[in-house]
């Protein structure tokens, strides 16, 4: 196994991989015994998909478009599940 931290941070990435349950399992894999991973992500709103897409890549052009896939953004239900998958303590949401 490679190596393990207090604090595993996966912060704005979720929604960009292609494999979410096994991202967090991989992510998880590296948090020591005790340790703390947080995740933050994008929740599948159509708030979500007017500020982060609509907003920031067409309107504000603050990121190249096509940057974010609203499908791909990860409801919190969804990430818990992950999570508790990934044998993670369930997260705490502020959704």
């Amino acid at each position: 196994m490679g190596e393990r931290f207090d604090i595993v941070l996966a912060m704005e990435v979720v929604e960009h991989v292609a494999d979410m349950p096994l991202f967090v399992k991989r992510c998880a894999e590296m948090v020591e015994p005790g340790g703390l991973m947080i995740a933050a992500t994008l929740n599948r709103t159509m708030k979500s998909f007017a500020l982060a897409i609509v907003g920031a890549e067409y309107v504000l052009r603050w990121l190249p478009r096509g940057t974010h896939r609203w499908d791909k953004f990860v409801t919190p239900d969804e990430l818990e599940i992950a999570m508790e998958r990934a044998v993670c303590a369930p997260p705490t949401s502020a959704a």
